[in-house]
């Protein structure tokens, strides 16, 4: 008797989502490597609140000399900092796309991803996955050394202006107040797209 096939990610200290059609899902590592671009979901008192997130790693280069790598999250007033949650938002979406023969636009709904994260269907799950996608479309990064290019081997100085979702849309239709359609669509940004398609061939 076949055995239901887990999905594992790789390169993240988040834990498994525990059901899908690949063995492996693959993710971006600039994302992956910057483990507190994620702010702990349970973090309470002052540290929730909407700041920016400032990441550092020194590194020795082959001369001896030091480089600053430096990654700076900018946090929405309106919906806060990305969380853990969000960043397993993210993977379901990544493995949507990647189920639905990876298009330049994904097509999707909440509950999909609903589905994917094996979470009951309900009103407050909804609203969190629809806010997770917000702050993912408007948090804003600031990468300083610290992004890779791998199909181009090279390291950006300084990339601005850079949103993990640059286009969101979410539509509802409501009847007596439950929501019985919805028609989503989500595009990443051109390098997380790029470097996705590349991500299989880097690992081989």
């Amino acid at each position: 008797m076949e055995t239901e096939p887990k999905l594992k990610l790789i390169r993240s200290e988040v834990n498994h989502i525990e059901i899908g059609d690949f063995d492996t899902l693959r993710t971006e590592l600039n994302l992956d490597q910057w483990g507190g671009i994620w702010q702990p979901t349970k973090l309470k008192g002052v540290a929730k609140k909407p700041r920016t997130v400032t990441l550092e790693k020194i590194e020795t280069l082959a001369d001896g000399s030091k480089l600053v790598a430096q990654v700076e999250v900018n946090a929405t007033v309106k919906y806060g900092n990305l969380t853990t949650e969000d960043q397993k938002v993210w993977y379901a979406l990544i493995f949507l796309w990647e189920l639905k023969a990876r298009p330049v636009e994904l097509h999707f709904s909440l509950r999909e991803i609903a589905s994917v994260l094996r979470r009951f269907w309900s009103q407050n799950v909804l609203t969190a996955i629809r806010e997770s996608l917000t702050r993912m479309s408007l948090s804003g990064f600031v990468w300083k050394n610290a992004f890779y290019d791998r199909p181009a081997q090279e390291t950006y100085r300084e990339l601005r202006t850079f949103h993990i979702i640059t286009e969101l849309y979410i539509a509802e239709h409501e009847t007596e107040g439950h929501t019985n359609k919805q028609a989503c669509r989500a595009k990443f940004h051109p390098l997380i797209d790029c470097l996705l398609y590349t991500s299989d061939a880097a690992d081989e």
